[in-house]
Formats: structure tokens, C-alpha cells, sequence
């Protein structure tokens, strides 16, 4: 299964940054192919992580994956790759 987790920082010196790591790390370890999107990737050591807003480019299972939305303060980039979502699903 494909799971996409947008999350504000993907450092993994920041909380929420760091259990959204630990969360790919765990859903890959059982199988899944997880991608992380993040406003801020630029004090992450993975070069594994993407842009927020490059996931409409990027994506390809809007309609048979799951999109983790993690966030601490909330994340004004991801409202348009959300509003994509919602929208291929109707």
C-alpha cells in the first residue's frame, strides 16, 4: 500500500519531524511504500524526503493510498495537495 505523510519538518532533532521518520521507518518495515512530504526538509539528513508541494506532481495513488496528515502546529502547504485529494475522490 501507498502512504504519503505530509509533516511541517522532517529534521529528526524535531519532535514531530522525528516520529513522522519513525513512523515511515516502522510502515516500511511491514511492508508499505511510505513517502514523507515536508515544508522544511532543508536540516534533515534524509535525502529521502520530498517537498509539500511536490506531491501533486508526484503521486500516483490518490484514490488506493493513505495520506498521513502530521502535524504540531499545522501546515499551510499541504491545504492544496489535500483539496487535490478530496477532489480525485469524488
Amino acid at each position: 500500500m501507498q502512504i504519503d505523510v505530509f509533516t511541517p519538518s522532517a529534521s529528526s532533532t524535531i519532535a514531530v519531524g522525528n516520529d513522522a521518520l519513525g513512523m515511515r521507518d516502522l510502515l516500511q518495515a511491514y511492508g508499505h511504500d511510505v513517502r514523507v512530504y515536508a515544508a522544511d526538509s532543508s536540516s534533515s539528513e534524509d535525502d529521502k524526503i520530498l517537498p509539500v508541494n511536490c506531491y501533486q506532481e508526484t503521486t500516483d495513488s490518490l484514490t488506493s493510498g493513505v495520506l498521513i496528515y502530521h502535524h504540531a502546529v499545522g501546515l499551510a502547504e499541504s491545504s492544496q495537495a489535500i483539496h487535490h485529494v478530496q477532489k480525485g475522490s469524488q
